[in-house]
């Protein structure tokens, strides 16, 4: 459900905008966020740091090769040295398709925990993503490699906060396994476009 989805990715962000700890309420207050209009955009710039310390610049382009980004992965990275974790440790990051870009004026029109009440809008920004699944590498020192997640699953699809975005990712299709015509959203908001079984992540 896009627009569930949707809200219930924006309500930590704009209670946070109003100084309220996201835990202060119910999850279930998603629906007392209002949003009357999304604003669409085809680019998205984000600044980062090489591996040698220099800055430099990716852009996001819906609908183009060059619409795959990388985020850190919260499960690989422990709180402290002694919590416990999995072992082994799940990859460090994650990689989505950005399949839309997006800012809307955000208001919760819902209870703040004093009581009170706080009609104001907030812009904020966030990406629309079809997630990637890490698979099997094909030996010891290959290239990782990434597939579509299939629809049937519910986290296939989702909502980020940009500035969670690491940076751009350039994918190689493995094109001896062909291409997928399962994965991929069909909608009016999403063209159709040609994706393949399994990608390797160009380092």
């Amino acid at each position: 459900n896009f627009v569930e989805k949707l809200k219930r990715h924006l309500l930590p962000r704009v209670l946070d905008q109003l100084g309220v700890k996201p835990n202060a309420l119910p999850e279930e207050n998603w629906i007392n966020v209002s949003l009357t209009r999304l604003y669409a955009h085809q680019l998205m710039r984000l600044d980062y740091t090489t591996y040698n310390v220099r800055r430099d610049q990716d852009v996001i382009h819906v609908e183009t090769p060059r619409s795959n980004i990388m985020f850190l992965n919260q499960l690989a990275f422990p709180k402290s040295p002694d919590e416990p974790h999995d072992s082994p440790l799940p990859h460090p990051y994650l990689y989505a398709k950005v399949i839309g870009i997006y800012h809307a004026n955000v208001a919760y029109i819902g209870a703040l925990p004093d009581g009170t009440r706080d009609f104001a809008t907030h812009r904020i920004d966030f990406v629309w993503m079809h997630r990637y699944s890490i698979l099997e590498s094909d030996t010891e020192f290959s290239l990782d490699r990434l597939a579509l997640k299939t629809l049937a699953l519910d986290d296939a699809l989702g909502f980020l906060d940009p500035s969670k975005i690491v940076r751009g990712v350039h994918l190689i299709p493995q094109f001896s396994l062909g291409k997928e015509t399962s994965a991929l959203p069909r909608s009016k908001y999403v063209p159709a476009q040609d994706a393949w079984s399994a990608y390797y992540i160009n380092k």
